[in-house]
């Protein structure tokens, strides 16, 4: 009974023991908190309003305007360090290559982030695919991909 008793009781400490630590490794490192896709509206009508003149907003169509990526993260708890690399990888609709955007952080930072990468459509055609990453010094942080990423 007591070898029983002392095997539960070590295997549980054990336990305890791994999921600290893996607790505190995951807050060592920043993570992606989500990634928003906007695409911006032209104005289509006349400057000032009349009553025979309709006013609405709507999208460019499929082959001009801009997308906008918003890549949220938050820094490690102890801060990230000046030089972190945040990058977005992306694929268009028109064009198998791998398109590759970076923002690096010139200064130390602490806490919630955002990133964005503005990005021209033009002959490629709208985002279809992409990749966002928190890189310091070569090593990968941190990773989400869209759904449809390859």
């Amino acid at each position: 009974m007591r070898w029983a008793t002392w095997v539960f009781v070590m295997s549980g400490l054990v336990i305890s023991m791994a999921t600290a630590e893996a607790g505190v490794e995951k807050q060592g490192y920043p993570r992606i908190l989500r990634v928003a896709h906007l695409e911006n509206a032209e104005y289509q009508g006349t400057s000032e309003p009349s009553l025979g003149t309709p006013q609405n907003f709507q999208f460019k169509d499929e082959l001009n305007g801009r997308e906008t990526f918003e890549i949220f993260w938050m820094s490690a708890s102890a801060g990230s360090p000046a030089g972190t690399l945040v990058t977005f990888e992306f694929r268009r609709r028109f064009d198998d290559d791998i398109r590759f955007l970076s923002s690096k952080i010139p200064f130390p930072v602490k806490g919630p982030q955002v990133a964005r990468f503005n990005i021209d459509r033009g002959e490629g055609g709208p985002v279809t695919e992409w990749r966002a990453r928190i890189v310091l010094r070569g090593h990968l942080l941190a990773e989400q991909t869209s759904a449809s990423w390859r």
